[in-house]
């Protein structure tokens, strides 16, 4: 039963993330990356206040915290931070179908991270889920079959950062820090490194911008604390294999408002990272029902 939750978690948080970029989308043609940052941080972290505030979690949250799971909120901070900026300025350059794949090649960097830092092992099948997921990413966005744009480079950078970042979200978990303290070191970071662009780089915003910002804000925060949520009960290896649905919801959102191709490649590769993401699913249950039955 707790697996199916993490799984319903980790589904709800794609999908929210994946309509919060398509926002993302249409307000990089209308003002600057840096003031998108800006207001998802500053949204998030009005969100994460109140809730904080709502489960009178606020300073307990901070006194709670070990030298050790500390030093991991910072990691989360500094890489997090660093993910967020490539894949916004990502977005604004490249087609959504391949921000959707690029970025979902994270599960290669995050079984290697799990393994490293928390002592996961993959088994046979969680090999194979992989390697139909690397494969479909591939074939969707074919990387290497022309000019490696600044985009892909980013978007690279930002799958192995959100890989790391994985990793750093089952360890505080694992070390009981409160889900929206976990969330809001990046969103501190960033808010503070992009505020003096808002000044550098003025804009007016209309009605439709600030309601995009405020829409854009609600679903990648929600997005966030779903996903951290399901790291209580899922493997690191599982949740960035079941991350890859954002490919599917990407391309299909992207050609629904942005009219980006949709080949025969693309649709192929979709069904292959399906695929993957159903062995992991069963992946988990059979490793959840083995460990039940051990003596």
């Amino acid at each position: 039963m707790h697996i199916l939750t993490g799984i319903l978690l980790v589904i709800t948080s794609t999908f929210m993330f994946t309509v919060g970029q398509v926002f993302i989308k249409f307000l990089s043609s209308e003002i600057p990356i840096t003031h998108i940052i800006f207001w998802r941080c500053l949204s998030g972290l009005i969100i994460l206040f109140f809730l904080a505030l709502g489960k009178k979690r606020l300073l307990p949250a901070f006194w709670e915290l070990s030298r050790r799971s500390g030093l991991w909120l910072v990691f989360r901070g500094i890489v997090g931070t660093a993910v967020m900026f490539s894949f916004f300025i990502a977005i604004s350059l490249a087609d959504l179908g391949d921000v959707g794949a690029l970025v979902n090649i994270s599960p290669v960097f995050a079984v290697t991270f799990a393994w490293v830092f928390l002592g996961e092992k993959l088994h046979n099948l969680m090999w194979i889920s992989l390697g139909l997921a690397v494969s479909g990413v591939l074939l969707i966005s074919n990387p290497f079959g022309g000019m490696f744009s600044l985009a892909y480079i980013l978007l690279i950078l930002a799958a192995s950062g959100h890989g790391f970042t994985l990793t750093t979200i089952k360890k505080l978990n694992d070390f009981g820090v409160d889900r929206w303290l976990i969330v809001a070191p990046f969103m501190s970071l960033g808010a503070l490194i992009s505020l003096p662009f808002l000044f550098i780089h003025p804009r007016d915003y209309s009605l439709k911008i600030l309601l995009f910002l405020l829409a854009m804000g609600v679903t990648t925060t929600t997005g966030q604390l779903l996903l951290t949520a399901s790291a209580k009960y899922l493997r690191v290896q599982t949740i960035s294999i079941l991350n890859l649905m954002t490919i599917f919801e990407l391309m299909f959102l992207g050609y629904l408002f942005f009219h980006e191709e949709i080949n025969p490649a693309k649709l192929f590769g979709g069904i292959i990272i399906f695929t993957a993401s159903v062995l992991a699913i069963y992946g988990s249950y059979r490793r959840s029902a083995s460990l039940k039955n051990q003596p």
